[in-house]
């Protein structure tokens, strides 16, 4: 579904070019309430900021299954918090 977003707003999904970092948050629930509605899938409305992290963390680990690689590329600390992000 994320193939199928417009492309006219160049390298952006979620905003404008010109549009300031702090209105991402904003323009991301007005897009995903819009999705939502528009495909009557309200489990679109789950998918936050974070729900992309954990999706890219698992990717990375079932490319690689090298968990301090995923650790390093999510910017972790601790490798606790590398195991309980890609398990979830």
């Amino acid at each position: 579904m994320l193939q199928n977003l417009s492309k006219n707003y160049g390298d952006r999904i979620f905003s404008f070019p010109h549009m300031p970092v702090d209105h991402f948050s904003t323009l991301f629930s007005y897009q995903r309430k819009r999705l939502a509605h528009k495909l009557s899938n309200p489990r679109l409305l789950k998918i936050h900021f974070h729900t992309f992290r954990y999706w890219k963390g698992t990717i990375l680990y079932h490319e690689t299954k090298d968990m301090y690689y995923v650790m390093q590329r999510l910017g972790h600390k601790n490798i606790k918090n590398t195991l309980y992000s890609t398990s979830n």
